[in-house]
């Protein structure tokens, strides 16, 4: 099974928010060895705006965003590995 994984903004949404694709999501980050996840400080905000669009928007209640953003910013602390976005990353990506 994968051990390290990179998450980008429409991936890293899916585990928090009910769309096509977070069940694989889910079960990817769920697999009993905890994988490595790695996503990026855009991304971080990047899946913040997203998750106030999705309140804007109606798709969350102001109940489900406030339940979305306390696991999301336990996660970014607890869970993930954020790389910094450089011109060396930009570059080797």
């Amino acid at each position: 099974m994968v051990s390290v994984v990179y998450l980008d903004t429409s991936a890293l949404v899916k585990r928090y928010v009910a769309e096509p694709g977070s069940e694989w999501v889910q079960e990817l980050l769920d697999y009993s060895e905890t994988p490595s996840a790695f996503t990026s400080h855009l991304t971080v905000v990047e899946a913040t705006c997203a998750f106030a669009r999705r309140r804007r928007e109606q798709f969350l209640s102001s109940e489900e965003h406030a339940r979305v953003l306390v696991a999301f910013d336990h996660d970014v602390v607890y869970r993930y590995n954020i790389l910094d976005v450089t011109p060396g990353v930009i570059d080797a990506a």
